[in-house]
């Protein structure tokens, strides 16, 4: 597909594209935009206890507790 029909139909890569016929005849485009799988966390959250689950804090202390593991297994293993 062209570019500056791309462009046009703000379809970028992976957006999946549906083909639809009307009833007059025509051929409508839709396309349906990649998600990023954030997205797809946010818009499915889960609730945890009654304050609910907040996914970037969650993320967030996942992310500080696997740095901090890994910078200990490597003092560990410098001795140090």
């Amino acid at each position: 597909m062209p570019r500056a029909l791309r462009q046009a139909l703000d379809i970028a890569a992976g957006d999946r594209l549906r083909f639809l016929r009307t009833a007059d005849g025509t051929v409508r485009i839709e396309a349906r935009k990649r998600r990023s799988i954030v997205d797809i966390a946010r818009a499915n959250a889960v609730r945890v206890g009654q304050d609910g689950l907040d996914l970037d804090a969650a993320i967030d202390a996942s992310i500080t507790a696997a740095v901090e593991d890994r910078n200990a297994r490597a003092r560990a293993k410098s001795g140090g």
